[in-house]
């Protein structure tokens, strides 16, 4: 079996807008072709925070084909192949809307989901987004490029398969038992369900031995919207790596780690989280606390360097 693992980048928020496609083809234990095309989108328009994301913008497609136009390449490059994407109910979704707006008859294509298998293959895993999971297993990574995503993705698949010690996709896919979707005509494009055998560490300290800076001596808080960090996963980061996690800012807190919003909100001069205005009332008292966001967080936490995040 062979998998074409995708990527889209969109230029608007219309599903339709794709303006570059990544595919990385794996074959056996390893990439065996990738190749990527730039597209001008439709409606030809490129929204701000689309922009800031991938970089793309309209004088780099203004002479690149239409989604029509490179539509029998990308099938023939296809093939066969059963199609993988890391939320999948994304990429399929701006394939199909892509597809509706060229007029282009919708093929029957067979395909799973890379993040539901990742959340079932490593639940212990602070997040499951793909810029963090590269940093994990080390695999090279520019995010928002729809090449390098595709290529980093097929690394998952592989990384997967080296842990069930399997040699094809196909006994990975028996092994986990990914429920394989079909892309066609009907409505609906959600993510394939996964179910997953698996032996999970005993601890997350166990499984994040070596990979995280230490925190010892550091007692932490959290508030705000994370992004792809729970909770209880940043609680659970934070004493593997050796410190103490506290539920609120308080007396010995050294680090308030903080959502986007929070930090833009803190950067305009006002305050709206309880913790962080409890957090600057301790700093103006003379206590130390950091206040930093959960990226970069991230990024000072774990030895190997991650690539930029998502938000």
């Amino acid at each position: 079996m062979r998998i074409a693992v995708i990527d889209f980048e969109t230029a608007n928020r219309y599903r339709s807008s794709a303006c570059q496609l990544g595919i990385a083809v794996v074959e056996g234990d390893k990439i065996v072709a990738a190749q990527e095309w730039l597209i001008q989108p439709k409606p030809f328009q490129f929204d701000h925070w689309n922009v800031q994301m991938h970089g793309i913008t309209a004088d780099r497609v203004i002479d690149s084909p239409t989604f029509n136009a490179i539509w029998p390449d990308v099938q023939e490059f296809i093939g066969d192949a059963v199609v993988a994407a890391h939320n999948a109910s994304f990429d399929m979704s701006v394939l199909r809307h892509a597809m509706y707006s060229n007029d282009l008859t919708i093929p029957t294509i067979p395909y799973f989901c890379t993040l539901g298998m990742s959340r079932a293959q490593w639940p212990q895993l602070a997040c499951h987004r793909l810029p963090f999971l590269a940093g994990i297993f080390e695999i090279e990574l520019n995010s928002h490029d729809a090449l390098s995503d595709a290529k980093a993705t097929a690394g998952l698949i592989l990384r997967a398969m080296s842990e069930y010690g399997c040699s094809t996709v196909n006994e990975l896919i028996d092994r986990m038992q990914i429920c394989l979707r079909r892309f066609d005509d009907s409505y609906g494009n959600t993510a394939p369900r996964v179910n997953s055998i698996h032996n999970s560490p005993a601890s997350m300290r166990e499984f994040y031995d070596g990979k995280l800076n230490s925190l010892e001596g550091k007692a932490i808080a959290f508030t705000g919207d994370l992004q792809w960090l729970t909770r209880e996963m940043a609680a659970e980061l934070v004493v593997a790596a050796g410190g103490q996690f506290h539920p609120a800012p308080k007396r010995g807190t050294t680090m308030l780690v903080v959502g986007d919003v929070d930090i833009r909100v803190l950067a305009k001069g006002e305050t709206q989280s309880s913790k962080l205005k409890k957090a600057i009332a301790l700093r103006d008292k003379g206590q130390s606390i950091e206040i930093t966001t959960a990226s970069d967080f991230l990024q000072s936490l774990f030895q190997s360097e991650l690539p930029p995040s998502e938000v």
